[in-house]
């Protein structure tokens, strides 16, 4: 008997083996069609399952597969989706899938770029390479929970998918498993992986957090390359290799704990992440590799418990500040050579946890932590250390960057001394990504004089600050990405706007530039989405390109120069050309009409009345003013909000205090 039924599967096997690799008969059922598994038919098989071949109609736009279908006469479960049976179809909506699917294949519903959500079921075991890639309307996919493996490319370019819960089933990410997915907010990565494929999470131009809690060794190449709004990274305490280019152009990371037992960072690792900050490297650190740090423009510290580790070729930024033990020092002395090394320390009496180094003025500057600072942090006058005693004069480069749980910054104050105290510089990155601080809690201190390169970027609680009298330096990007940040008032004598200050300040609405300005960098309004009302003073010479980059509000551009300054084919968009009016003066605007770029400006009128300024000078009480109509109108703390606004434009003012002006008129008024 045994004998009989094996050669009976040895003649099936001989018969499946005989039939040409395309030889499928489809049977429709409906609206779909179904084959037999090896290209059998109704009369040859034994099997009593088919398969889903593809639909009848390509246009179809609903697909409900049931469990089964009688083909010929005979009942067959449905167990698979074979490769590409939806592919292409662009205007399929929905899909409901049977329990008794298993299996979903290759290409399976690619580009079906209707496709709005989808439920696996939990029978279902495998799903094969790019069966959802560039399923562009997709916003949610329900995984089945006996699913061991999502393939390459499985959902990657899914652009409208905003999240996803990977089941602790799955043991393994493959190839390009999400990348393009640039819908994608956050990512957990279950327990239950053991491998992440190189580039699973690239290109997620959205995803803004991820965790891994899997107990991984290595991240995998390009793993996040491109995420550039990533900014929170937890990784496992397992890691030994970050992979190569596994952070590159992450370019909203600021900061992230690498875990104690990494080893090895890769070549490229964080090449062009051009908001980076600060990293805290482990005393487990052997090896950094080539141009790991290549392009981290904002790089300003990178603090190393133990030893030092090999470093490739260009590893690091030529800016990038070294922070070491003090008692340590010793052994980066190879490294010194090419790269500012500082020793930092605690000082000999109580300080709120601040630490120092001493700098080459022999001053104390404040010096990032391996432990975030965190509250409200006091800087002293001085600070005692190895019996001597040092006036505080810098924050360092990076010292709070990435202390989101910073609430305030204060300055003992002096009594004895010209200005409030004696810090008179801040240097790179110093407050990058403070997002805990805000107006109230930073006032600038009088004594400053330099203000370093990305010293707020992404302090996102701050709305308006004043630069001191005294400020002779101000870096690039100073105040990029700052979100909520509406005023900045230069008391100072500032000459230039270098590149990026106000890059994706998104709240800035109306901005007066300081009198005193004589160029404009490149990027410095770009991607401020919300301005509206620009003023240039009569000094500007020159505005650098992209400045207005994707000003999509902007209607009014307020220029004082009698000479058009010097602007680039890319200073303002076509956008603003088209719907912006460009003010100038009336003795000059036949010089702005002949201009190649100010004259793209559709729509041009001449200037009437002086330069705004920023603030208010005094105040008429309400009982004693007249009607100040056409005025500007300011808010309470001096921004201005309208240049000239009508009485209706007032009425229509969202309720507050505001202060209007005409002239050298003044008054208050609150807005119920």
């Amino acid at each position: 008997m045994k004998r009989n039924i094996y050669m009976m599967l040895l003649s099936m096997l001989f018969v499946f083996m005989a039939l040409p690799a395309a030889a499928f008969t489809a049977y429709p059922v409906g609206e779909l069609q179904y084959c037999l598994p090896y290209g059998e038919t109704i009369e040859q098989t034994m099997f009593d399952y088919v398969h889903v071949y593809k639909p009848v109609d390509e246009n179809i736009t609903e697909a409900a597969i049931p469990e089964k279908v009688t083909i010929g006469g005979k009942n067959f479960r449905v167990v698979e989706i074979r490769n590409s049976a939806f592919m292409n179809c662009a205007g399929l909506t929905s899909v409901s899938l049977p329990s008794s699917i298993t299996k979903i294949g290759n290409n399976a519903f690619q580009a079906c770029t209707a496709l709005k959500s989808i439920v696996i079921p939990n029978s279902v075991i495998t799903i094969g390479d790019n069966a959802f890639n560039r399923c562009s309307e997709l916003t949610s996919i329900t995984l089945s929970e006996s699913l061991t493996k999502i393939s390459n490319s499985m959902l990657s370019n899914c652009i409208s998918l905003a999240s996803v819960a990977i089941p602790s089933s799955v043991t393994s990410i493959d190839r390009y498993a999400f990348s393009g997915c640039s819908g994608l907010i956050s990512v957990t990565v279950p327990e239950s992986v053991t491998t992440l494929g190189a580039n699973a999470f690239s290109y997620c131009s959205s995803l803004e957090s991820v965790s891994i809690l899997s107990p991984l060794s290595s991240l995998s190449d390009y793993l996040f390359a491109y995420c550039s709004n990533l900014s929170s990274v937890n990784l496992p305490s397992t890691l030994t290799t970050i992979g190569n280019w596994a952070f590159s152009y992450c370019t909203s990371l600021i900061t992230m704990d690498i875990p104690e037992s990494v080893t090895t960072i890769g070549n490229y690792a964080f090449a062009y992440s051009t908001d980076l900050a600060k990293l805290c490297m482990p005393a487990s650190l052997t090896s950094v590799g080539n141009s790991a740090f290549i392009g981290c423009s904002a790089l300003g510290g990178l603090l190393f418990a133990g030893s030092q580790p090999t470093f490739g070729s260009s590893a690091l930024p030529k800016d990038a500040v070294l922070y070491v033990p003090e008692t340590n020092i010793s052994s980066f002395q190879d490294i010194a050579k090419t790269q500012t090394v500082y020793g930092v320390f605690s000082p000999d009496e109580t300080n709120s946890g601040l630490l120092y180094y001493i700098n080459s003025y022999a001053q104390a500057v404040v010096a990032p932590s391996f432990e975030t600072y965190k509250g409200d942090v006091t800087i002293p006058v001085e600070i005692f250390h190895n019996q001597k005693d040092y006036f505080v004069s810098e924050i360092g480069a990076a010292a709070f960057a990435g202390c989101k749980e910073l609430n305030s910054v204060s300055f003992t104050k002096l009594t004895s001394y010209p200005y409030d105290c004696k810090i008179h510089t801040i240097n790179n990155s110093a407050f990058s990504g403070c997002s805990g601080l805000t107006t109230s809690s930073i006032t600038l201190p009088l004594s400053l004089l330099d203000i370093g390169n990305h010293v707020f970027t992404a302090c996102t609680g701050v709305t308006a600050i004043t630069i001191p009298k005294e400020v002779r330096a101000f870096g690039l990007y100073v105040f990029s990405k700052c979100t909520a940040l509406k005023n900045v008032e230069f008391l100072n004598t500032i000459t230039k706007l270098k590149d990026g200050t106000f890059l994706g300040c998104t709240s800035m609405e109306n901005y007066v530039l300081p009198v005193s300005l004589k160029s404009i960098g490149d990027l410095v309004f770009s991607d401020c989405f919300n301005l509206q009302n620009i003023y240039i003073p009569q000094n500007i010479t020159s505005i650098g390109s992209e400045t207005f980059k994707n000003c999509r509000e902007l209607k009014n551009v307020y220029v004082y120069a009698t000479i058009p300054p010097t602007i680039q084919g890319n200073t303002f968009s076509q956008e603003n050309y088209d719907n912006a009016t460009l003010y100038c003066p009336t003795d000059s605007e036949s010089k702005y009409g002949s201009h190649e770029y100010w004259s793209l400006f559709r729509s041009r009128q001449a200037l009437n009345g002086e330069y705004p300024s920023s603030g208010i000078e005094s105040i008429i009480p309400d009982s004693t003013a007249e009607e100040l109509y056409p005025c500007e109108v300011f808010s309470i703390n001096g921004t201005l909000i309208y240049h000239k606004a009508s009485r209706t434009d007032v009425e229509r003012l969202e309720k507050g205090i505001y202060i209007i002006r005409s002239g050298k008129n003044c008054r208050k008024i609150i807005v119920r």
